[in-house]
């Protein structure tokens, strides 16, 4: 387990086997946001990406000043971008299992029983017991004696062992399902303190690790909820209060009976303001506010 200390931007190797990561921001910056949450919400810190020597995955904002991230298999890096005066330190944590892998196969079956080894040779005769004496002339004699029993046969030798049964097929390799949806237009608030549907997915039955981004413009200073929507359950939310610009994040881990539509939704206490699909300062195209599921199990 290695331990690092960064600032301003780069990349940093990290060691074989890591699983997960504690990230500690040990200084903060002069000045950064705080949103509704507990603990507080960050803002304005910086964001890491993981990454496996061919790509990188979607960036992490730092959005606490202790928190988990859960790696990838073959994650072997990071980047990091920080903003100016913060300093985080970085814990690996090394083995165990992967967040994101999937269930071992199941076992192959039993190879085929070898054939019967052949029957052993039948044990030698034994010999002929001897012939009494003959009895003098005139009376007839007595019977001469029965011969001796002659001795038992050899036991035969034991049949040569049958050949192995052929090895059963190889279990069949867990199955991770991902599925993702991504705002393409932006969606209105117009009404106070009713949630308003932003995105949805539908998925199979099974364990799955939920993760919703929402880019929130409220145009006035109110307080703005999101949440992760199944049926009639919340499984995850989060607030905010502010006039400003800001992206919220929510995830859970849901577990379904059968095929459902998980939601993401938004609502705010003011009536105004609009779910953005694409980041309202430099923006690279409608990714700014996303639905996302992988399958656990």
């Amino acid at each position: 387990m290695s331990v690092y200390t960064l600032s301003s931007s780069g990349t940093q190797t990290l060691t074989a086997g890591t699983t997960a990561l504690h990230v500690h921001v040990s200084t903060f910056p002069t000045v950064f946001g705080t949103g509704l949450a507990s603990p507080l919400s960050l803002y304005g810190i910086g964001q890491l990406r993981a990454g496996d020597g061919t790509g990188w995955w979607r960036g992490w904002s730092i959005d606490a000043e202790d928190a988990w991230f859960g790696l990838f298999t073959g994650v072997d890096r990071i980047g990091y971008d920080l903003v100016d005066g913060a300093v985080i330190t970085i814990t690996e944590v090394i083995g165990g299992t992967f967040p994101f892998q999937g269930p071992a196969g199941a076992t192959g079956s039993t190879g085929a029983t070898g054939a019967t080894g052949a029957t052993g040779a039948a044990g030698a005769a034994g010999a002929a017991g001897a012939t009494g004496p003959t009895g003098p002339a005139g009376a007839t004699g007595p019977a001469g004696a029965t011969g001796a029993t002659g001795a038992t046969g050899a036991t035969g030798a034991t049949g040569a062992t049958g050949a192995t049964g052929a090895t059963g097929p190889a279990g069949a390799a867990g199955v991770l399902a991902f599925a993702s949806s991504v705002l393409a237009a932006d969606v209105s608030i117009t009404a106070a303190n009713t949630p308003t549907d932003v995105l949805s997915l539908s998925l199979a039955a099974g364990t799955w690790l939920v993760w919703a981004q929402l880019q929130m413009d409220p145009a006035v200073n109110c307080q703005a909820t999101i949440r992760l929507f199944e049926g009639s359950t919340v499984h995850g939310s989060a607030n905010a209060n502010t006039s400003q610009v800001w992206s919220l994040t929510v995830m859970a881990v849901i577990v379904l009976s059968a095929t459902t539509t998980v939601k993401v939704q938004a609502e705010n206490n003011a009536a105004s303001g609009h779910v953005r699909a694409a980041a309202v300062i430099n923006g690279q195209g409608n990714n700014a506010t996303q639905l996302i599921a992988v399958q656990l199990a």
